[in-house]
């Protein structure tokens, strides 16, 4: 059944929303639209053709179908790329950590304001991934966390020993700590790049108008659930002040909202597709 056949027929029914997330927001369309999901992304076949979004090709029960990246698509960064970019962050971070206790032993005598100006900027890194919806990263941010504070801690005594003129007593503390700290800055980080590694592949979503032939594919990273909503949950965006959010590639038809619920901005199929690429080839 179409998408838009299912609206004019079932106007008094709840509406039955796949959800995804792209990062922060929640994306949503029609379950009548979803036809299957599938793993084999390896498949698709690329084509010289440079449309926004395009990845190619894939065959599906005979049909070859047209597959695009979603979140490209609507002009915004994947979660493979925001998790690239984030292991590039990790990187960067686990370097000034282990940097930061390198060289403390000079700081703490000659420049100890420039040692906790670096280490405030690395909690406040660390403060920010907490807002992850992956639990185990969530319970690996907070290791981190703590191991900050550790060093934070650790900053204070030495700067009080050698505010205290007892300089040698400050590095032979250093020194002792320094062999239990930095093995645990290496594994807390190797351990969160891991599992953002892990956490780095994408479905292929295949959608269908008759409920029966895959129309099309769309590659998205993040599946969430199906959610039931009635159409007074729905706010469209064709007029008035939601009607900004159709400068998304004119690809989102409104937003539900649900108490208890994240808004979901709900998306149009033909749009996301007819706008933008062929039909399938059969």
């Amino acid at each position: 059944m179409a998408l838009n056949e299912a609206k004019s027929g079932n106007d008094n029914l709840n509406q039955q929303i796949f959800t995804f997330f792209v990062e922060d927001s929640m994306f949503g369309l029609n379950i009548e639209n979803v036809l299957m999901l599938g793993q084999n992304v390896q498949d698709i076949k690329q084509l010289p053709i440079e449309k926004e979004g395009f990845c190619g090709v894939i065959k599906l029960h005979g049909v070859v179908v047209p597959v695009v990246d979603f979140a490209h698509r609507l002009g915004l960064a994947s979660g493979i790329d925001f998790k690239s970019d984030l292991l590039e962050q990790l990187t960067q971070t686990e370097q000034s950590y282990i940097s930061l206790i390198n060289c403390l032993a000079t700081e703490v005598e000659a420049d100890k304001k420039r040692v906790v100006s670096n280490l405030i900027e690395s909690n406040q890194w660390s403060e920010k991934g907490l807002t992850t919806r992956d639990e185990t990263l969530k319970e690996l941010y907070a290791v981190l966390e703590s191991l900050t504070k550790d060093i934070s801690k650790l900053i204070c005594e030495l700067d009080d020993l050698v505010v205290g003129d007892k300089q040698h007593q400050a590095i032979e503390k250093l020194n002792s700590i320094s062999s239990t700290i930095l093995p645990r800055i290496t594994s807390i980080f190797t351990r969160i790049k891991e599992q953002i590694t892990s956490s780095m592949r994408q479905v292929l979503l295949f959608i269908t108008n008759d409920g029966i032939t895959p129309y099309s594919a769309i590659l998205i990273d993040e599946i969430n659930d199906v959610i039931s909503y009635k159409p007074a949950n729905l706010q469209k965006s064709d007029v008035g002040p939601l009607s900004l959010i159709n400068e998304i590639n004119n690809a989102i038809d409104g937003v539900y909202i649900k108490e208890g619920v994240q808004d979901c901005l709900y998306l149009s199929v033909d749009k996301i597709i007819n706008n933008h690429i062929a039909t399938p080839v059969s």
